[in-house]
């Protein structure tokens, strides 16, 4: 029987690679691409008229707390004017609002600041809870008028009791945000007034 070395395997071997290699070839595309991009899923056409998520006294509310959070002056439009009720609307309606990039399947507890939202209640449920809570705790603390119907120094005063937590809101639970998984009670958060000034606008969770 004739023994094969190690040296005869690896030429054998390199052989076979050169033998059996196929050359490769580029297309070289030209005048567009060949296929539509976002085809397999289009975004949704975003228009600034009516609401996607918010009901008429939800979207009444979100319009005065970020009228004040940019407040409207002769020279410059404030935050209703600028569509920030809007834009907050259209992420709830979306993917943002249920969470589609967040795991969600537990189990949750409570996290660090840092760690960010640990949480079953998604971001349109817990806005959802916590617009009325708020209307209920200015009826509280404004005998019977709710946020859109205070004052501006009123208003102003809310949102400074929410964001040094002087004011507390009626958390959101699993089961009144429609969620079945458990979890802690928290206080439910608006947008602040340090979240309109990064910029990134993104409502609190």
């Amino acid at each position: 029987m004739h023994k094969v070395n190690r040296r005869q395997l690896l030429g054998s071997s390199a052989i076979a690679l050169l033998l059996g290699h196929r050359a490769g070839y580029a297309t070289v595309i030209k005048g567009g691409l060949p296929w539509i991009p976002g085809s397999g899923d289009p975004p949704a056409i975003v228009t600034p008229e009516g609401w996607l998520f918010l009901r008429p006294q939800e979207a009444a509310t979100v319009e005065a707390f970020v009228d004040r959070l940019i407040p409207p002056d002769p020279e410059t439009p404030g935050g209703k004017d600028l569509g920030c009720a809007v834009f907050i609307d259209r992420q709830l309606a979306g993917p943002y609002g249920r969470s589609e990039s967040d795991y969600m399947q537990g189990p949750f507890q409570d996290g660090t600041q840092q760690q960010g939202p640990q949480s079953p209640i998604t971001p349109a449920q817990r806005y959802r809870a916590a617009l009325p809570a708020l209307d209920a705790a200015c009826r509280d603390k404004f005998g019977g008028k709710t946020f859109v119907e205070l004052s501006d120094d009123q208003k102003d005063e809310v949102i400074k009791g929410l964001e040094d937590g002087s004011l507390k809101l009626a958390a959101p639970t699993a089961r009144n945000s429609s969620s079945s998984s458990s979890r802690t009670r928290r206080t439910a958060r608006l947008p602040t007034r340090s979240t309109a000034e990064t910029g990134t606008w993104r409502p609190g969770r």
